[in-house]
């Protein structure tokens, strides 16, 4: 985090004694760059903490399934364990899509069709 903070203030101070011009402009524009990745952390966080969850979930009953394989096929349990696998899979599935896509879903395409030419 500390990297970050010298490494953006020194690209703008550079930036201002390169061309002091578009040193003003990237001042300018700093707030408005830090609210939008503020804004996609914030949309993405909830996201990714159930994913996180869901991927847990998967590893325990992986977990479980590897500690206990000679139990599981002696007790005939083979079927009910892979169902009870392929269901926590299907679930992380159904959380780790959107939460690649959604913070950043049409972002970058309104940006460049909005972008002024130069």
């Amino acid at each position: 985090m500390v990297r970050c903070v010298f490494l953006t203030l020194g690209s703008i101070t550079f930036m201002f004694l390169l061309n002091r011009a578009f040193g003003f402009i990237m001042l300018c524009a700093f707030p408005f760059i830090v609210g939008v990745l503020a804004f996609c952390l914030w949309k993405a966080n909830p996201l990714f903490l159930r994913l996180q969850a869901q991927l847990d979930r998967l590893n325990s009953i992986m977990q479980e399934d590897v500690s206990g394989l000679r139990i599981i096929k002696a007790c005939v349990r083979e079927l009910y364990e892979k169902a009870r696998f392929g269901k926590a899979n299907d679930e992380l599935i159904k959380i780790q899509l959107p939460a690649q896509r959604k913070p950043y879903k049409g972002l970058c395409k309104k940006s460049w069709r909005t972008a002024p030419a130069l």
